[in-house]
């Protein structure tokens, strides 16, 4: 057994300062490595060295084995932890390693490339008798033969990239002239993404549950489970929250699949964390997927409910150590979920946001709340990786517990200056069916079928909460003005406070009145309906707290001529009026007109047009498929959003574009 005191973290963001925590609890040194865009993330600064490593595109920085390496071998370190993405799922990688001596946070380079591969490893599983899906696991040559081997199956059909993860390289197919596109998305984002173009096809098995189960591995061939965890909500089949335990989970389903997780682990000899996932049915028929043999990002769900350090055990691992537990010392204790949050606009299909952190508020943790991060205010994400800002994770002894402890903590989560998924992700908290636990990986296709609004619904109890913030509001904006004209005028200035006014949300007219105040304690009606509470808020700050029968955590913006407040998914802009400026408002809104064509199709994102799929000239309906860019590793398709003539084409495939740039221009039929 070799000590290790020094690990090298061929990574970055939120996981290399995970790392860097567990590191410093053992007293062990930490390396970081950055790119040019990174060098002023908080990972460079919390490692006890840094070196910088090149350009911000991966393949010149954190997929450059010769220049990790050499990092590694010029700071002295003992071995490196990749995290997960780029060199972690690797084998070459690690074997280069292990040819200097240096070692791997890890599985061994065998068991990578064994279970790396998914073509490879599913026939290892069946050989080791895991469940595995119907499909054809050989490497799909060309276009045609993705076509010939989907009739064969019979549709829906999934075809996946050999060596992808992370929601990369998968296309679900419904239609045989879907085949040919889907064959060269999967193969394009293979490449770029892994370095390896190879897919395979299996039978789509619709609206199944997505459940992984965590092994830990030493170099002794013991392995023990360590749970399962509940990945089903995604979109674009990447991961949105997580949750662990399943609360579909029945004990001998889950004996089961620890046996055939066991099975195959120890039939590739593989050692530290590592991943199965598998699909399950409603019937608890369950089929493997992959085994992923690095950390999962939803890993810190299954270290509150087993205390766990994964971390920790895989720098055990590495060293030699023997497990110190068995299977029968793992218990599984209370609920942990896990959101993702991103950079990304759910309201037009989750594209990628880039741009600048202007405002960066995160809840408080605790011992029921955790933030893993690695974003501070003032920094930018940017095209070149992942789109994850931060995780947030919540516990509780009970599934209930756990959600609303994670509503309570996403409504003080506040991010400016990109498009987050903070309101999608509070939409689905507060989703019957999730509360349910009635989810499947259609779940956001069936929930939102005609997508996500960014608004949600303004039910009774949401517009009377509105209501008192618009109280709360007006009250501090007159007290404001009051201070203002004491400094401007030298004398007290008393404003005739309006106690009567008219709130405007969506089509809603509320009618709201001040009846008394008693400092920070308001007595008020709203829609005849009278009410008493106390506040907690300044002007110009994002977040206001209402202290009623219970704590209301309620964001706030403030705009030129009105203002937008948020709670529990439901996002609404608020125009307060009295009651003569009401009329005339509504008189002004009333006359406004609409027109839905515009001209001009400007790029969302930032990115590299991998392809244009109309010509000038060319007559284009609703739905018609115009452009697909390539951003964060991902490829995005653009549709025509009305009837209209393509009048000109301003870039060609290849271009790198930027946001708001125009791409396309049209004319009306």
């Amino acid at each position: 057994m070799k000590k290790i005191s020094k690990i090298l973290i061929a990574n970055r963001g939120e996981i290399a300062v995970r790392a860097i925590k567990t590191c410093k609890k053992l007293g062990i040194k930490t390396v970081a490595v950055y790119s040019d865009v990174d060098a002023s993330f908080p990972f460079v600064r919390l490692s006890d060295e840094n070196y910088h490593i090149g350009l911000p595109i991966a393949k010149d920085s954190y997929l450059n084995i010769d220049k990790i390496i050499s990092v590694a071998k010029q700071s002295g370190a003992d071995a490196v932890y990749p995290g997960y993405g780029f060199l972690s799922e690797n084998a070459e990688f690690i074997a280069s390693l292990n040819k200097e001596g240096i070692g791997f946070v890890g599985p061994n380079a065998q068991a990578v490339r064994a279970m790396g591969d998914k073509i490879t490893s599913k026939n290892i599983a069946k050989k080791a008798g895991v469940n595995t899906i119907p499909g054809c696991q050989d490497v799909i040559k060309d276009a045609d033969h993705a076509i010939k081997v989907a009739n064969e199956i019979g549709y829906p059909v999934i075809l996946k990239a050999s060596a992808g993860g992370g929601g990369k390289g998968i296309r679900v197919v419904y239609h045989e002239n879907e085949v040919a596109r889907a064959f060269s998305s999967v193969t394009n984002e293979g490449e770029k993404s892994f370095g390896d173009g190879r897919i395979f096809i299996e039978k789509f098995i619709e609206n199944p549950r997505h459940i992984e189960i965590q092994i830990i591995a030493d170099k002794h061939g013991n392995v023990v489970c360590l749970g399962e965890r509940e990945c089903s909500i995604q979109r674009n089949n990447q991961k949105v929250l997580e949750e662990a335990p399943s609360s579909f989970m029945i004990p001998q389903v889950r004996e089961e699949m620890y046996k055939q997780s066991i099975k195959l682990a120890k039939e590739v000899g593989y050692d530290s964390a590592g991943t199965l996932e598998f699909i399950m049915d409603a019937n608890h028929n369950f089929y493997f997927l992959e085994m992923n043999t690095r950390l999962q990002v939803e890993h810190p769900v299954t270290e509150y409910i087993t205390g766990l350090d994964l971390i920790e055990q895989m720098i055990f691992s590495a060293e030699g150590r023997k497990l110190e537990f068995t299977q029968e010392d793992i218990k599984l204790d209370g609920w942990a979920i896990e959101s993702r949050i991103c950079a990304e606009d759910p309201s037009k299909n989750f594209l990628p946001s880039i741009g600048r952190i202007s405002t960066y508020i995160t809840p408080k943790e605790t011992t029921n709340i955790r933030i893993d991060s690695g974003i501070r205010e003032g920094l930018s994400i940017t095209p070149y990786y992942d789109s994850m800002i931060a995780k947030l994770i919540t516990y509780g002894k009970t599934r209930e517990e756990a959600r609303l402890k994670m509503i309570e903590a996403l409504n003080q989560f506040i991010i400016d200056g990109l498009d987050n998924n903070i309101t999608f992700l509070q939409s689905i908290y507060v989703n019957p069916k999730f509360i349910s636990g009635d989810i499947s990986t259609a779940f956001i296709k069936n929930e939102y079928k005609n997508g996500f609004t960014g608004t949600g619904e303004l039910t009774p109890e949401i517009t009377k909460l509105f209501g008192f913030a618009s109280c709360i509001v007006h009250l501090e904006n007159n007290r404001k003005l009051e201070g203002l004209s004491e400094k401007i005028f030298q004398t007290k200035q008393t404003r005739t406070t309006i106690t009567n006014f008219i709130m405007f949300i969506d089509d809603s007219r509320v009618s709201v009145k001040l009846l008394s105040q008693d400092g920070t304690r308001l007595h008020v009606e709203i829609d005849n309906q009278k009410y008493e509470f106390t506040y907690s808020y300044k002007i110009g700050s994002r977040l206001m707290k209402i202290y009623l029968d219970d704590l209301y955590y309620i964001k706030i913006k403030n705009k030129k001529s009105s203002f937008t407040l948020e709670y529990n998914g439901v996002k609404k802009e608020v125009i307060l009026r009295n009651a003569r400026t009401a009329a005339l408002y509504e008189i002004c809104v009333n006359n406004k007109t609409d027109s839905s064509f515009q001209k001009d199709f400007e790029c969302p994102l930032t990115g590299l047009v991998v392809g244009v799929h109309v010509n000038e000239g060319d007559v284009v309906k609703s739905g018609t498929l115009l452009m697909t860019i390539e951003a964060m590793k991902m490829e995005n398709a653009f549709y025509a959003e009305f009837d209209a003539v393509v009048e000109k084409i301003l870039v060609k495939p290849t271009q790198t574009v930027n946001m708001g740039e125009v791409l396309l221009q049209f004319k009306p039929l």
